[in-house]
């Protein structure tokens, strides 16, 4: 009698296990449709943005140093996913372009902040040099 309970739970076990399973099956699969249309996502939305950024240049919003720096992150990005989606999967290929997508994006964030700061810096130090009342730490007058 305990074998039998013992194989009646684990079979009903699996009879819930194989419907979570399913259900989790079907979605992705659903999914898989879904990527194969935003596969073609990716490249367009690379190249709507190398057209803003370029018209951003032309009308001087951005240097040119910038739009290489746009063009070039979004081409590796693209590059990168592609590879990454046809070796290993989509999946995989739409983590490493949304990876790198926000690594590219965030290092031009960070390096405009940096820069921001060190020429409000470098400016106060010039304007307290030429008003003559700054003075490194440790120096007498």
């Amino acid at each position: 009698m305990g074998v039998y309970g013992y194989r009646i739970s684990s079979y009903g076990k699996g009879i819930a296990a194989f419907g979570r399973f399913n259900s989790i099956y079907g979605a992705l699969g659903r999914a898989r449709v879904l990527a194969s249309g935003a596969g073609v996502v990716g490249p367009a939305a690379t190249a709507v943005g190398i057209i803003n950024d370029y018209n951003s240049m032309q009308s001087g919003e951005i240097g040119s140093q910038r739009f290489a720096y746009r063009v070039t992150g979004g081409l590796a990005t693209l590059g990168a996913s592609t590879y990454v989606g046809a070796q290993f999967g989509g999946p995989w290929g739409a983590v490493v372009g949304a990876a790198e997508s926000l690594t590219v994006s965030e290092g031009e964030d960070g390096y405009m902040y940096w820069h921001n700061k060190m020429s409000e810096n470098l400016g106060n130090i010039e304007k307290g040099l030429n008003s003559c009342t700054w003075m490194p730490n440790g120096w007498f007058r």
